[in-house]
Formats: structure tokens, sequence, C-alpha cells
């Protein structure tokens, strides 16, 4: 997949404050499992991007860390992802695990533990809301607005 510079995600729904969500893009590389991209939390308006650089830094983290399970490129990867709501239950049902693992290399240079970066995710407000599944293809378009619902 020849990546975008940077993807924008815009999310409404109604007049519900939007802010602090986290969507998760599902990308397909390789034969083996798919990568889980995230990116920063929505702002006041529902929007939140990320860099080509972030979207790298989190692939590459996947082959350092668990090189059994993953063995895609992101040239290689298909264009056509799969956007949602980030879904933190396994993180709470987990923690003791997740904060066992050191940091991976691009994790570093974002967070300062593993706790920091578990109580950022787990504190977003997407449990408020609901995304079905919604495949958007990269190549195509890097200006992704989605309708969320209320749960």
């Amino acid at each position: 997949m020849k990546l975008p510079e940077q993807v924008d995600v815009e999310l409404t729904s109604g007049d519900e404050n939007i802010s602090g969500l986290i969507v998760e893009m599902k990308v397909t590389a390789g034969n083996k499992n798919p990568y889980y991209i995230y990116f920063p939390k929505t702002d006041k308006n529902g929007k939140s991007l990320l860099k080509q650089e972030d979207i790298i830094g989190q692939f590459n983290d996947y082959n350092e860390v668990s090189m059994m399970d993953y063995n895609g490129t992101t040239e290689a990867a298909n264009p056509e992802v799969e956007i949602t709501l980030f879904d933190y239950s396994g993180m709470l049902k987990n923690k003791d695990v997740i904060l066992g693992f050191p940091l991976s290399s691009y994790e570093k240079t974002r967070w300062k533990s593993r706790q920091e970066k578990y109580d950022y995710m787990i504190s977003c407000e997407n449990g408020k809301f609901k995304l079905p599944p919604t495949m958007i293809n990269l190549e195509k378009t890097s200006d992704i607005k989605l309708e969320i619902e209320k749960r």
C-alpha cells in the first residue's frame, strides 16, 4: 500500500460530545495476524489524525515484539482497512499481563511507561458509543468521516 502522509478521521454523532474516543484501524498484511493501528484520542470536534510515521512505527512494533505472529510490511499491506472504535475490554481483563511487557521501540517515543499507555487507552470514552466496522481504501482517501451511535 502507498501510505498517505497522514490519515484524518472525523466522527460525528448529533449533538453528543465525542472527544476522547480512540479509533482503531485494522490492516491486513502478510499471511498471519492483522495489525491494529490506533489513532490518538479525538478532540472536542471528534477529529484525530495519524501521521504516516506513526502508522509505520506502530506497524513495526508488531514485527519487533511478535515476529512469529506477524510477517507483513506496510508496502505490501492491503489498502482496504477496517475502521472501528477500539474495544478496551480485553485490556481491562488482562491488565497484569499487559503491564508485564516492556515498551517497544515506537512506544518508547510516545510513552514513559507501559502504565502510562495503559491508563491512556482505558480512559477513552469508547464504551459510550458504537461504530460498526467500516472498510476504507487508504489509497483512495485519507480523509475519513464516520457517523457513530450512542450506546
